[in-house]
């Protein structure tokens, strides 16, 4: 075991000038648009709910997205409009005054507002100090492709702008049957095209916000993790764009899983599927049942028609959530040949740092009510098999490819994100501490609830905080080499000591250990998973 000291703040190489912060930037379509201080970090500014598309109703519902017309001048005031794409959410009711309740509150949906018009970025920058051109940040949420809204004050990257010289961006995707209907004849994964769009977004537009177009970083957790293996490596290797990739707990046997969920409940025929739905929301008719027959009155249908015609989305459908309406194969957005592209080298060959969590699956078993202690196996096998196998896959492959990966694993547990139960380092866990918002939830919540919410980080999570945000943010300014010249983390390698395990119970502890201390099970984990695709 070797121990890695990391520094509290790691920047780059520091570009002084005088420049005051550009409150107003004109964007590649015309439009002018209006930012302001964030009253979190007053030396960023923030441009809140941009619109990139065209919002995605009417005519335009279950298509590609359409690139945003809209021209004059934005007031960027409010987070994504400040409407989520709309969703069934998670069925979790939560105690918001006290730290658990403000863990849980993002993955509850709690206080969402929902409207189609939903299609927006969220930049943070901070131009006036740092480098000219800055590495970006762009930010993919999870949610099991059925919830999710970049507006979480989880995903606020006012602190991880400021403190680490990057710009960040997230962006909102359609979900559910909204974003992928998944159905024969009709665009099965708009939602993965919409992600699409806003990389191009971001080619085009970066540079107006102080970011480097040549250096964007695509990062996502779970299901935002899944999209990036399930799309951007396999299908635009022709017109890459990004720079590196940052997998949390997600790789393609996770999005793989997903889909065989779905198969569980609804049989391979996904247009029957759909199908299914529509007739649920009055759009089916005897003797014409195709796909593209309902398609026309599903678009008439409102969102929240839709959406009743679906099971829940939440972790109480049968699936848990996962399936109901996710990616499909469609041999365009999601390939059909994933292993034998992957075996050809026909993927994006850039730099990846990949990980998961000790405990995923803690906090599936908490919100099905199963109370199950942390030293059980179903705690492990659930983790060990969805998570910490196909992460271990994942870097060993780009490993044997001689594609620069690093390997994480995370194990920070700390008083303000304890869930109960000995839920441990849970999916998801690891986010607050990449943004460092772990605080930040906290004013969030008190402004929302008008109570004063004091559950102040440690001194070894502040240290473990700054030492994670460093790691992104060192990767995505160089990811051939930042790692390794900065931080000295070790390219890896399965067979000696190069799995980097960040944190513990309440401790900044990072050392590197072998795999084979959380990879032990992987063979087996690894011959069932053939079974998912």
């Amino acid at each position: 075991m070797r121990v890695l000291v990391v520094g509290l703040t790691l920047v780059g190489a520091v570009v002084s000038r005088p420049s005051r912060i550009p409150l107003v930037v004109r964007l590649q379509s015309g439009l002018t648009v209006e930012g302001h201080t964030s009253t979190w970090r007053p030396s960023v500014v923030e441009y809140l709910g941009i619109r990139y598309a065209e919002p995605p109703v009417g005519s335009l519902r279950f298509m590609p997205p359409k690139a945003s017309k809209k021209q004059g001048h934005f007031v960027a005031s409010i987070f994504v409009l400040p409407s989520d794409c709309p969703s069934n959410g998670v069925n979790l009711a939560v105690n918001i005054t006290s730290a658990r309740g403000i863990a849980l509150a993002s993955l509850a949906s709690h206080g969402d507002v929902y409207n189609e018009d939903c299609l927006a970025v969220n930049v943070w920058t901070r131009p006036q100090a740092g480098e000219t051109a800055k590495a970006v940040l762009l930010w993919i949420y999870g949610g099991g492709f059925s919830f999710g809204t970049a507006a979480s004050p989880t995903y606020n990257g006012a602190r991880l702008a400021e403190e680490q010289d990057v710009v960040v961006v997230t962006m909102n995707y359609r979900i559910g049957i909204l974003g992928f209907p998944g159905a024969a004849g009709i665009e099965m994964n708009p939602g993965l095209l919409d992600q699409r769009m806003v990389v191009e977004w971001c080619r085009d537009n970066i540079h107006k916000f102080g970011g480097d177009p040549k250096r964007i970083t695509l990062f996502g957790e779970s299901a935002g993790a899944a999209s990036i293996v399930l799309t951007f490596r396999l299908a635009w290797t022709k017109d890459p764009i990004v720079n590196g990739f940052i997998l949390q707990s997600g790789t393609y046997q996770l999005g793989s899983l997903i889909e065989f969920i779905g198969t569980i409940e609804n049989g391979r025929n996904h247009t029957a599927r759909w199908l299914a739905a529509a007739n649920k929301a009055g759009c089916g008719e005897a003797g014409k049942s195709t796909a593209e027959h309902a398609l026309q009155c599903m678009q008439a249908k409102s969102w929240k028609d839709l959406l009743s015609s679906v099971s829940p989305a939440g972790i109480t459908s049968s699936a848990g959530g996962l399936g109901n309406f996710s990616p499909i194969p469609d041999g365009k957005v999601v390939m059909t040949d994933y292993k034998a592209r992957a075996a050809a080298g026909n993927f994006i060959k850039r730099p990846m740092l990949v990980g998961n969590n000790q405990n995923e699956g803690s906090i599936f078993l908490i919100i099905l009510g199963l109370k199950v202690p942390l030293n059980s196996p179903i705690y492990s096998q659930l983790s060990t098999s969805t998570f910490t196998c196909p992460s271990a896959s994942a870097a060993a492959a780009r490993a044997a490819q001689k594609i620069p990966v690093w390997r994480y694993y995370f194990a920070g547990r700390f008083p303000n994100q304890d869930i109960g139960l000995d839920a441990g380092a849970f999916h998801g866990s690891e986010i607050p501490l990449v943004f460092g918002s772990t605080e930040y939830q906290q004013i969030y919540y008190s402004k929302k609830t008008n109570n004063t919410l004091n559950f102040p980080d440690t001194a070894e999570q502040q240290q473990l905080v700054s030492s994670i945000m460093g790691t992104w943010s060192t990767f995505a300014k160089d990811p051939d080499h930042g790692l390794i010249k900065v931080l000295k983390y070790p390219v890896y390698n399965p067979k000696e000591s190069t799995l980097i395990q960040l944190g513990d119970s309440n401790s900044s502890l990072i050392k590197v250990i072998r795999p084979i201390q959380t990879d032990a099970t992987c063979l087996i984990t690894d011959s069932l998973a053939t079974l998912f695709g």
